[in-house]
């Protein structure tokens, strides 16, 4: 059978939850290739009550819109600008929008990287800041140079005044780009653990600040 007609079908939202609890992602990512109109719904679930599986849609949609950026760099685009309005709109959440932005400037490299600094923006509300964070981290692992062309300083004036989290998200941020700026901050670190989302895992999983900090350390020291 043609891999573009088995595909080519619109999933419903609860179709395309199950894929994604089962984590069946290539099975998904032929159903968003063989039938773009499945990202939207796709994007209904970057609103989903439960977080592992925001972030596996936003994960999801990251390499789907690597894929589709080749071939319809304008349907992205679009994409892209919806989900920072959709996020700058008081009246809606963000959920897992900003970390979708996060992922899709990840899987296309320099082409939407303009829109680095709109994320950096959201860093200004509390509400976002996680969320911001998780998504500049996860470009950063894969692009570090992209956040270091943005204003990522704002990173280290943040990192005393928030919480213990946030401190870990910006740890592994400065430990991608390899960034010393971050070193003479020690003294406002949080002694304790924290839960984060492991995306190699994709699930949650405990690591201690000062084993982050000591992780970053040895390896700007290396470097």
């Amino acid at each position: 059978k043609d891999l573009k007609e088995e595909f080519k079908k619109r999933l419903s939202r609860k179709e395309l939850e199950k894929l994604i609890q089962t984590e069946n992602w290539k099975e998904i990512l032929f159903y968003l290739m063989g039938e773009p109109l499945n990202l939207a719904e796709l994007q209904k679930l970057l609103y989903h009550p439960t977080e592992v599986i925001r972030k596996k849609a936003s994960l999801l949609m990251g390499m789907a819109c690597g894929f589709l950026a080749r071939t319809s760099p304008e349907k992205i685009l679009d994409l892209v600008k919806r989900l920072l309005y959709a996020s700058a709109d008081s009246a809606a959440s963000a959920w897992g929008a900003l970390e979708a932005v996060g992922e899709i400037i990840r899987e296309t490299g320099s082409r939407y990287e303009i829109f680095v600094n709109n994320l950096f923006g959201f860093l200004a509300y509390p509400e976002y800041l996680i969320s911001t964070l998780y998504a500049l981290l996860r470009i950063s692992e894969k692009s570090p140079q992209i956040i270091k062309r943005g204003p990522y300083l704002r990173l280290v004036t943040l990192f005393p005044k928030v919480s213990p989290l946030a401190q870990a998200l910006i740890i592994h941020i400065f430990t991608h780009l390899q960034g010393k700026e971050l070193l003479s901050y020690k003294e406002h670190l949080h002694p304790i653990e924290v839960t984060l989302f492991d995306y190699e895992k994709g699930d949650y999983v405990n690591i201690s600040l000062p084993k982050l900090w000591e992780d970053y350390t040895r390896k700007i020291e290396g470097s």
